[in-house]
């Protein structure tokens, strides 16, 4: 019997140890997630508070090894006014750190359109020590054609509303003019 009760408390402790450092783990990783979260919305305000400002040092913020990204970053940095944006969402996504914003922008030097609400992200990664937008659709949003294609399914739902709505209008006044006829057929 003491045998028995000596291998209970036994396995009970070894679970207890085991929980507590399965614990200490599970905290270091969300303390670093948390970490990675915090200084990649600092970041992302930083590049935001540049754009915003009209100071071309926001190129800095941008992954210069994604070339396509940048040279994207640089050319439309002229074209667009962004007024204000929110925080939406912050994520994890792979290695990078997803932030979703919604933003209010319109185009400048000649580019006519404006955005409210519309939502985009930012995905930034930790390059060894470093954290560096890695990726975004900021850029493909803030233009006429990103506001044409955001608004587009829009467009095609009130379309569909519309044709069913006058279709409904003419199947009505069909009938209704078939019972006027039947009734003066009547009389």
């Amino acid at each position: 019997m003491k045998k028995n009760i000596f291998k209970i408390s036994l396995i009970i402790s070894l679970i207890a140890i085991l929980l507590g450092v399965l614990n200490i783990n599970v905290n270091a990783t969300s303390t670093s997630l948390e970490a990675d979260k915090n200084t990649a919305n600092t970041l992302l305000a930083n590049f935001l508070s540049d754009y915003i400002s009209e100071n071309s040092n926001c190129l800095y913020y941008i992954n210069s090894n994604r070339t396509k990204l940048y040279n994207k970053a640089n050319e439309r940095f002229n074209y667009v006014d962004l007024v204000d944006y929110t925080l939406d969402n912050i994520s994890k996504d792979g290695d990078a750190v997803k932030i979703e914003i919604r933003i209010k922008a319109k185009g400048k030097n000649g580019e006519n359109w404006s955005t409210e609400g519309s939502k985009v992200y930012f995905k930034i990664i930790n390059d060894n020590g470093t954290y560096k937008i890695n990726d975004t659709d900021f850029f493909d949003k803030t233009s006429q054609e990103g506001i044409i294609g955001d608004a587009i399914p829009v467009l095609v739902i009130a379309g569909i509303i519309f044709v069913v709505f006058f279709v409904i209008v003419i199947v009505l006044l069909f009938v209704f003019l078939n019972m006027a006829k039947k009734k003066s057929n009547k009389n």
